[in-house]
């Protein structure tokens, strides 16, 4: 990586770690972040978008759905209407969570 970058872009870069090599990642982006990196990132993984993401842009069927905030963006009715299934959003120690069915 090229220390003087000031744009990160990533698709799905947590896809093939674990569980703690996951955690990992998400600590080091969320310093490169807080260093003023901007960090761009593809990624399926909807809480983890939900608990790190700034913003978000949330397509369906390859069209831009909705755009804003992760807490503005990830709502059960949005996520229900994207995915035709059951979503609820919890929180569980001040962080929030989305349950699937």
């Amino acid at each position: 990586m090229n220390p003087s970058a000031r744009l990160l872009i990533w698709d799905e870069p947590a896809a093939p770690l674990d569980i703690a090599q996951e955690s990992l990642l998400y600590r080091l982006i969320e310093r490169m972040a807080g260093q003023g990196l901007t960090v761009i990132m593809a990624n399926h993984d909807l809480n983890r978008t939900l608990r790190h993401a700034d913003q978000v842009l949330l397509l369906s069927r390859g069209v831009l759905y909705r755009a804003g905030s992760a807490k503005e963006v990830l709502t059960q009715e949005v996520l229900q209407s994207v995915f035709g299934t059951s979503i609820r959003r919890v929180e569980l120690e001040g962080h929030p969570h989305l349950l699937f069915d």
